[in-house]
């Protein structure tokens, strides 16, 4: 329960990053979006800056036109000169008051420009903390995943040595061996030992691993060894149970036998070597 505690949290934990991650591109995207938008504006901006300076500077022009008239006016005797110089003075009014609204409407669009400027500049000030704040969750998550890796990693490699453990348990569990042979044969390979002048018997410390007459068998699979001789030439001469097991001839040829193995889990309790004599 553990382990898989500890799995889940650090899939939850990667998912989790993910998601920062994905938030923290969405919320750059957005940054970058409102940045050019502050660009576009500060640009609008200073051109609009641009346009007043040149229309005040024509105002100031205008006026100082005016005024000139406003002198000519007045030293003029001649009254249609008089009457011209009046009509150029309501003219330059005009234009006077025309430029003085360009200016008012140039004032007040700059005024509601930078307030937008200000509004989307609060805006990125605002996006670049959610970053902040997001790139710092980030790293926690990356610190917590990185080392929930490492901890499932170390969990996967114990379960890994666990089971190859299991494995070579159950292998050694399973494994047992068998050797065929007449007497000499068998005792030649050590596995019968001599007792007094002529007997022979089954010799307990015989090692299977290191003789290479010997078959390897998983005990849990084979129940049947064809035997070479007739049924009535065949001897045991390893320690089994009984009736954990049977001799029988071969069908279809007699000269062939069938050591069947009826109880495996008793049949090889006594002994993990089958030592099967063939000359009875």
């Amino acid at each position: 329960m553990k382990k898989a505690a500890i799995f889940l949290s650090a899939f939850a934990a990667a998912l989790s990053l993910a998601s920062c991650d994905n938030e923290k591109k969405q919320l750059e995207n957005l940054l970058k979006t409102s940045q050019q938008v502050t660009d576009s504006l500060n640009a609008v901006i200073q051109e609009e800056y641009e346009r007043r300076a040149k229309l005040e500077k024509e105002l100031d022009e205008l006026d100082t036109y005016a005024k000139s008239l406003g002198v000519n006016l007045a030293a003029e005797k001649d009254p249609e000169k008089q009457k011209n110089t009046i009509e150029r003075i309501k003219e330059a009014a005009n234009a006077l008051k025309s430029q003085k609204e360009k200016i008012e409407q140039l004032t007040a669009r700059v005024s509601r420009l930078e307030k937008k400027l200000a509004e989307v500049t609060a805006e990125n000030e605002r996006l670049k903390e959610q970053i902040a704040k997001l790139a710092g969750e980030n790293l926690a998550l990356r610190n917590k995943v990185d080392s929930l890796t490492r901890v499932t990693a170390n969990l996967k490699s114990r379960l890994a040595e666990a089971v190859a453990a299991a494995n070579a348990q159950r292998e050694k569990l399973n494994t047992g061996y068998y050797i065929i042979g007449g007497t000499g044969f068998l005792r030649d390979n050590g596995v019968l030992e001599r007792r007094g002048p002529f007997g022979n018997a089954y010799n307990p410390n015989f090692d299977p691993s290191q003789n290479r007459n010997v078959r390897r068998i998983d005990i849990s699979q084979t129940t049947e060894i064809e035997v070479p001789a007739r049924k009535s030439d065949v001897v045991i001469w390893s320690p089994h149970v009984r009736n954990s097991y049977e001799v029988v001839e071969k069908s279809g040829d007699r000269n062939k036998s069938i050591v069947r193995i009826l109880n495996p889990d008793e049949f090889w309790q006594t002994a993990k070597v089958l030592a099967i004599g063939t000359e009875g």
